[in-house]
């Protein structure tokens, strides 16, 4: 990693965080790179890696998307299908540069996004999803539920039913505009 200059533009390092692969692009690059991940990858083995395979590569920041919900630029909760220690996890202190982490499907969305409206769902190891409308991101639109290990619906604005056979009362996908869990 060779660090650039403050003084010049910015040279962004994008780490898409996923259950499968950690997704890795530049400013200035024209392919992405990959790291297999899963459950042994902790943040700490994660920065190593990414560090490792991007030593080639020049940036001064880095936008991180996290697969999981982000508040206030950290991570609410640990991945479940990833190792641990990404909640209390210094990753400017760790890349030696100012850090963005934001919600992985947020980050693929503002990635895609043209103007007006955008529903973004993003399926992966996991389902993520975010919105955004006339530039403004709502990253949290829908929370996703499973019951007996399938996911049952989508729902905007409202919770769906449960079946009678579904014995877990949370089986609806309900959004929330609003929370940030």
């Amino acid at each position: 990693m060779k660090k650039v200059q403050t003084g010049k533009s910015p040279k962004v390092l994008v780490i898409d965080v996923g259950g499968t692969n950690i997704k890795l692009l530049a400013t200035g690059q024209k392919d992405s790179r990959k790291i297999a991940s899963g459950p042994s990858m902790t943040a700490s083995k994660m920065v190593r890696e990414v560090k490792n395979c991007t030593k080639d590569w020049i940036f001064n920041r880095v936008s991180l998307g996290y697969p999981d919900p982000v508040i206030n630029g950290h991570p609410l909760r640990e991945p479940h299908n990833l190792g641990g220690g990404w909640m209390k996890f210094n990753f400017r202190e760790a890349f030696g540069c100012p850090v963005k982490v934001i919600n992985d499907a947020a980050m693929q969305a503002l990635g895609s996004y043209k103007g007006g409206r955008m529903l973004f769902l993003g399926l992966g190891t996991g389902l993520g999803s975010a919105m955004i409308v006339d530039g403004i991101l709502e990253p949290r639109v829908c929370r996703w539920s499973c019951n007996r290990r399938r996911l049952v619906g989508i729902c905007l604005g409202r919770k769906l039913p449960t079946t009678k056979n579904d014995d877990n009362d949370d089986a609806g996908i309900s959004c929330d505009h609003h929370s940030q869990e």
